[in-house]
């Protein structure tokens, strides 16, 4: 799987760098179509004159009337060609800007495909990076990107005597012909050139490290926390969206008792098995409660509902709400905000989901839905 992502990482990277270079061949095509069509129309400008010239003037007398009409129909016929030569020219730049894809996309269509379709159907949401975040699988890319890299450390710590060492580096072994080093197989296993996609991803260089005795920085190499370094990659990208910051790394499977704060695994709240508590949650999660209808008005200031209206208007501090929650909820709440950094609008109800107090989010917002019932 991950020398397969390998490839089609390297695959899509090498097609992209085709597309660039048809890009300017394209450009420099369209150049010389616009100056062939500039000489054309000096040259109808011309034709037009001589025809200006021929249609008057003492000359005329001496030119034969039947060679002067043969002349004018060939270059009517000519202006003809050149017309249809431009209209021709003309639908070909519109055919080319139709072609014209996303490759690093298009290419992997129907890997890319599956995964929109699969958070889609998982979510009944639309498959941004919120839904990203939320079920813990990146954007196509930078799954292949993770792959391909993880393949690199396999490769690295691969004992000498497994079969697959003769597959990959022929050369060690019977004197066979190695990879082609202009092979997507060579990039893969052997090139450090997939290490030079690290900006472009957000892949974090290797921390620096120092001799204890003589206290001299140690060189690193590009292996060095490579799978530390991912993680933070992929949670990097996962937090670039306001709602996948609220997502704390302690709500995600198999995070307990783990002190890291780059999981990137599934958020808990998908696994609640009550159906009506689960799509409260996943909605909160996707910013989607209250505000699809401008009748839900938020309890203190009256204003249509937001998530912003459950910090900066206080409601847990209305009675029915605060009675809901315990001195443990809020000390939570208070600790998330000294501890991450958080976007302005995490809210109470965030922390809630994060420290899997699903039963007090439930009743928080049965009493918001019911205030909205009432109030309508």
């Amino acid at each position: 799987m991950e020398y397969s992502a390998g490839l089609a990482f390297y695959w899509l990277i090498d097609l992209n760098e085709n597309n660039n270079r048809n890009k300017d061949k394209e450009e420099e095509e369209d150049e010389e179509e616009e100056e062939e069509e500039e000489e054309e129309e000096d040259d109808d400008e011309e034709e037009e004159e001589e025809d200006d010239d021929d249609d008057g003037g003492d000359d005329d007398e001496y030119i034969d009337k039947s060679y002067r009409k043969r002349k004018r129909k060939g270059k009517g016929k000519r202006k003809i060609k050149r017309k249809k030569k431009r209209r021709i020219n003309k639908r070909k730049k519109v055919i080319k800007k139709k072609r014209k894809k996303n490759i690093k996309v298009d290419d992997v269509e129907k890997y890319n495909k599956v995964i929109k379709e699969g958070l889609q159907w998982i979510l009944n949401r639309r498959p941004d990076i919120t839904a990203s975040s939320l079920l813990g699988i990146p954007p196509t890319l930078y799954r292949l990107y993770s792959l391909a890299l993880k393949f690199r450390i396999h490769t690295s710590k691969m004992n000498p005597n497994n079969p697959l060492m003769y597959a990959l580096f022929p050369t060690n072994h019977h004197q066979k012909k190695s990879l082609s080093k202009k092979s997507f197989a060579y990039k893969v296993v052997c090139s450090e050139s997939i290490f030079s996609y690290s900006n472009k991803y957000g892949l974090p260089p290797p921390e620096k490290k120092f001799n204890k005795e003589t206290h001299e920085e140690i060189p690193s190499t590009p292996l060095d926390d490579l799978e530390k370094r991912i993680k933070i990659m992929i949670s990097n990208k996962f937090r670039e969206g306001i709602m996948g910051k609220c997502i704390l790394p302690s709500t995600r499977v198999n995070a307990e008792g783990i002190s890291d704060n780059y999981i990137t695994s599934t958020d808990r709240c998908v696994f609640i098995k009550d159906n009506t508590l689960r799509k409260r949650a996943i909605a909160w999660r996707f910013n989607s409660v209250g505000i699809n209808h401008k009748k839900n008005r938020c309890p203190v200031c009256k204003e249509p509902f937001n998530r912003r209206h459950i910090k900066f208007c206080d409601i847990a501090s209305i009675p029915t709400f605060e009675k809901i929650l315990n001195t443990k909820d809020l000390q939570q709440y208070r600790f998330d905000l000294q501890r991450n950094e958080l976007p302005d609008n995490y809210n109470i109800l965030d922390s809630l989901l994060n420290h899997k107090r699903y039963k007090t989010f439930s009743r928080f917002m049965q009493e918001l839905y019911t205030y909205w019932e009432l109030n309508k």
